[in-house]
Formats: C-alpha cells, structure tokens, sequence
C-alpha cells in the first residue's frame, strides 16, 4: 500500500515508533515474519529501521502495556 511509505515518512520525521500491524480480526489475517518485513521494506524502512519496527518497538509496547500501573 502506498499509503505505508507516506505513513513511514511523517512517522520518521515526527519521532514517532514504528510497528507492522496486520489489523488481524482472525488467525488467518496474521502476518507471516517474511510478510511483515516485506512490508516494511516496501513503506521505504531501512534494515535498522525494520529491525526496530519489528522487534524492538513492539516489546516496549508490550512492557508498557503489562506494567503495573502506579497509584
């Protein structure tokens, strides 16, 4: 979609993290890892940018999401 490379851009000009995500409603809709990366390289990320969208961003959302939360 070309709308991903647009999205990567402001993303990556904004300081803002970058995940691949399918918007899976069923198993079916899941994106394979050679799916996934493709689709980061096709929205213009680099090796290192791929990296980070795909791996290393995605465990600071889940630490974020699973932290308990302070009162």
């Amino acid at each position: 979609c070309l709308c991903n490379g647009h999205n990567a851009h402001l993303a990556k000009t904004s300081g803002a993290r970058l995940l691949v995500n399918s918007d899976a409603h069923q198993e079916d809709d899941l994106l394979s890892p050679a799916l996934a990366t493709g689709v980061a390289q096709g929205a213009g990320l680099s090796a290192s940018e791929r990296r980070q969208a795909l791996t290393i961003n995605p465990r600071i959302l889940l630490e974020k999401l699973t932290r308990p939360k302070s009162t």
